[in-house]
């Protein structure tokens, strides 16, 4: 645009005092944090770029319609470097068709529209994930952009994809170093699957309805056989179900200079994601009876907002900013009918064959987060030329949803209880979650350069979270048939006075400490996780004259409440090392070491305080099982078990040519966990290779390619309980005869063959290993320019184990010694055709190619038979797989578009 740079650098650099409007928007801004109903995600009332799967790159109304310029960057025809050596790409040429109107504004833009069509399998999950194309007529992308000279006002305004689930749009608007607004709203789509095949009616809502018309009946008919033969019927008639969201985003956003030193912004945004996804759900206990795949609801909001203040001179900057943000669900239970017979466990009284002729689950809360985060920074130049910086931050998390009770079926309570009010919310110890967790950060770091070739650094970084949130499993309205002393009455823990445990899915089961016959391991209240961590260290960078060297200590302490270890510290080392004399070369080179280590490591006792072992003490004869074991003492948690792990890096750069670039890249991690009997063990390694190649071999000509290689290999060992003597009292194991003392060492040690034994271990050894392929060519022959992509991705995963020595042959033989590979792979081919007809007009023919291929055993065989049963046509199903999973496709899009410039 021909006033562009003149009309910024016309604008005056300082703006007077607004202390009036401050206090307005401040205390607005202030105002809209403190409203009710808020919750945080990315609130700063903008968005990513905005664009979709046709639109990949920003839209730049001024140059979007104009070629690459020949003469390059600055006027120079010479391809353009970054300050590392590579490439950059050509810029776009301006367009010059500016218009104006009497008022004193200047403006330009674009618009592109014309008609696609779809072809193949482009119903398939693979091709639509996150685009919505289709026949007919296709508004692609429009752009106008407009300026004020004399008053330095300006607008843009882009968009795309009108009317489809991938639309955007955007727009800018303000006076130049004074205030600007943004606004912008955007949809994406999510297709989870497209085979998908519902036996309810009601899809995408809070309640699901057997089909009339399918042969199920809501809590089974009694005969099995007949069951499982309905619902597979039902399935096959109701295949290709689509099942996916479209998000729907729009914020703003306001930034305005007050002063030379100070400026404020505030900001809003709104997300609404409607839809449907496959979801689960079991009955009755012991791991479940007869999963099944349900349609859960979705029909999210979330509000962002954030306001803050920024301040810099010529030593300190400073920056404050609150956000708050709510989330609300909607659709926040899923009611459904079972078409199964339900068996209740025998441990629930009042249950009779047939009654649970439907079940309901409790959706995500509806929640709300809160932040404020004040940070400085200060220039130091008689400190070694230094600058010192400060992170202040505190946050909270809350929900406090209505919870239900543990049965919607009333007349069902625990056989020990003489009480039958377990559908009622009365049977609750509270009435709301009063869930929240408070955050804190203090980060601190200082810089300092001694020389004009060394810089020095030290950071300290404190992180903490305090989960305030204890749930007792107590209903405070129930009575023991027996406390345990041959009378009726509750048990009192914890302020509490009732009957300890809770009835599990809608009451099919139950899971209750029974003080007649006590147990130690039923959970009776929730566990308030939280943790410290504090990260302090040091590095340094020696530059030399064509190449640096640079070294980085790190300590990572964290401390831990009601975890197997109370805390874990890492030392992380880091070394590295540039060079840019070689010729026409840039090699990067860096080695990281870090070794994990930590406290005692107990299994049993973090966990004790909040399961029934509390409630009375262990006895002294018989089994003690529950109340000593929650796991095998050599059992390591990955993210707490010692590590050591290193890992190289490695980069070069080649500049050939003047025009040429190629680049290598590789990383090779090994991972150890030498502590770890079982878990995670061994080696594993995580490697990846990429090679690049950029030839910008003309002034209008590009021409790229690109492989990368990864594969990771890791490795886990486990033992299964049972098989053992047992976790009694006076038993006699390798380890020596079990007693009140020595019975938690013992039994959770599989060297003793109690509960646990050793050799009875399994093994699991999983790579994965994945491949992409991409190359392009862009030319400009003159009368018409073309340019095309090809992208080759593919995956594999395989999973081969060994199997416990106790395992039945006839089951060892039916499990084998690994699952399928499994593997996908994708190819997509892309070219534009663009054709000027006259000087305002150009013709684009888009061509896009797409091929995906799948095999996942996690569906193998329940393809065309969604219920998988132990005895085939008769029991029970081990599971009802309802989505069929991904699908291979092979789908084209062609596109005949107009690009108009106004």
């Amino acid at each position: 645009m021909n006033n562009v740079n003149a009309n910024r650098a016309a604008v005056r650099s300082s703006m007077p005092p607004r202390v009036r409007m401050l206090s307005v928007l401040v205390g607005g801004a202030l105002a809209l944090m403190a409203a009710e109903r808020v919750w945080a995600d990315s609130a700063v009332g903008g968005d990513t770029t905005l664009g979709n799967a046709l639109n990949l790159a920003p839209i730049n109304p001024v140059t979007h319609t104009g070629g690459h310029d020949f003469d390059g960057m600055n006027g120079d025809p010479h391809a353009a470097r970054t300050p590392t050596g590579q490439l950059y790409d050509r810029p776009r040429v301006p367009t010059d068709r500016i218009h104006a109107t009497d008022g004193g504004w200047q403006y330009l833009g674009f618009v592109e529209f014309g008609l696609t069509h779809v072809s193949g399998d482009h119903r398939e999950q693979g091709f639509k994930r996150y685009k919505d194309v289709g026949n007919g007529g296709y508004l692609s992308a429009f752009g106008v952009s407009a300026e004020k000279a004399g008053s330095a006002h300006y607008l843009e305004v882009v968009g795309g994809g009108a009317g489809r689930d991938d639309q955007f749009y955007g727009a800018t608007f303000g006076r130049y170093n004074d205030w600007r607004v943004k606004a912008f709203y955007n949809e994406t789509p999510h297709v989870f699957t497209t085979s998908f095949r519902s036996l309810w009616d009601g899809a995408g809502g809070k309640n699901l309805t057997l089909k009339p018309d399918s042969g199920l009946t809501p809590g089974g008919s009694g005969d099995q056989a007949a069951d499982n033969q309905a619902i597979t019927a039902a399935a096959q008639a109701n295949m290709n179900t689509e099942l996916g969201l479209v998000r729907k985003k729009g914020g703003l956003r306001l930034d305005m200079t007050l002063t030379d030193k100070l400026k404020l912004f505030a900001g809003y945004s709104l997300e609404k994601r409607e839809g449907s996804r496959p979801f689960g759900s079991v009955w009755a206990g012991g791991g479940g009876q007869m999963p099944m795949e349900l349609i859960e609801p979705i029909d999210y909001e979330t509000h962002d907002f954030v306001g803050g203040l920024y301040y810099n001179d010529t030593l300190n900057s400073f920056n404050l900013q609150a956000s708050a943000s709510l989330f609300r669900n909607n659709a926040g239970t899923l009611n459904f009918e079972t078409p199964f017979r339900v068996n209740a466990a025998n441990t629930v009284a009042g249950a009779t064959p047939g009654m649970f002729t439907s079940g309901r689950f409790d959706l995500y809360p509806d929640n709300e987060a809160y932040n404020i985060k004040g940070e400085y920074a200060r220039k130091l130049p008689e400190l070694m030329n230094g600058r010192f910086t400060a992170v202040v931050s505190m946050g909270s998390s809350r929900q406090d949803d209505k919870l239900m009770p543990y049965t919607s079926y009333s007349g069902l309570s625990p056989n020990i209880s003489s009480s039958a009010n377990w559908d009622s919310r009365d049977a609750l110890s509270r009435q709301s979650a009063d869930a929240r967790i408070d955050t804190r950060l203090i980060d601190l770091g200082l810089s300092l350069n001694p020389t004009n070739r060394l810089n020095l650094k030290a950071k300290a970084r404190y992180y903490e979270t305090r989960n305030h949130t204890d749930y007792l499993a107590c209903n405070p309205n129930a009575e023991y048939d027996d406390r345990g002393d041959g009378t009726p009455g509750g048990v009192s823990a914890f302020g509490c006075t009732g009957v300890w445990g809770r009835l599990i899915n809608d009451g099919s089961a139950s899971s209750m400490y029974n003080p007649a016959a006590p147990s130690g391991n039923v959970v009776i209240r929730s566990v308030p996780y939280d943790y410290r961590k504090l990260n302090t260290g040091l590095s340094a960078d020696w530059r030399l004259d064509k190449a640096s060297i640079n070294a980085a200590y790190e300590r990572e302490t964290y401390s831990r409440d009601h975890r197997e270890r109370d805390k874990t510290w890492e030392d992380k080392y880091k070394l590295g090392y540039v060079n840019r004399s070689i010729e026409d070369t840039t090699i990067r080179l860096s080695f990281a070491h870090d070794r994990r280590r930590g406290s005692s490591y107990h299994t049993h006792h973090p966990y004790a305080n909040f399961l029934s072992g509390a409630l009375a003490p262990m006895p002294e004869t018989g089994n003690v099982q529950s109340w000593v074991l929650h796991m095998n003492n050599g059992m390591r948690k990955y993210d707490l078990a010692d590590r050591t792990q290193n890992t190289l890096n490695a980069r070069l750069n080649y500049m050939p040519r003047e025009d040429l670039d190629i680049g290598l890249s590789a990383q090779l991690k090994e991972i150890r966990y030498p502590s770890s009997d079982y878990g995670r063990d061994g080696k594993h390694r995580q490697n990846w290779f990429n090679v690049d190649v950029d030839w910008q071999y003309s002034p209008v000509s590009n021409f790229y390619a690109f492989y990368s290689f990864q594969r990771g290999t890791l490795g886990q060992t486990g033992v299964p309980s049972g098989g053992g003597s047992g976790c009694i009292i006076g038993a006699n194991t390798s380890m020596g005869v079990i007693t009140p003392e020595n019975a938690e060492d013992i039994c959770q040690n599989p060297n003793s063959g109690a509960v646990f034994v050793a050799a009875n271990f399994w093994e699991l050894d999983h790579k994965d290993r994945s491949d992409t392929l991409g190359l392009g060519l862009r030319h400009d022959f003159g009368r018409f320019k073309v340019d095309f992509s090809y992208t080759y991705a593919k995956g594999r995963t395989e999973m081969k184990y060994s199997l416990p020595a106790n395992l039945a042959p006839a089951a060892a033989a039916a499990a084998g010694s690994g699952f399928p590979d499994l593997s996908t792979s994708q190819n997509i081919f892309e070219a534009n055709l663009l054709m000027p007809v006259n000087k305002t007009v150009t013709a684009r023919l888009l061509l896009r190619h797409e091929y995906g291929k799948y095999r996942d055993w996690h569906y193998s065989g329940l393809q065309s038979d969604p219920v998988a049963v132990n005895a085939p046509g008769t029991g029970a199903p081990t599971a009802v797989i309802l989505d069929a999973g991904p699908q291979n496709y092979r789908a084209s899009l062609i596109g005949l578009l107009l690009q108009v410039r106004l």
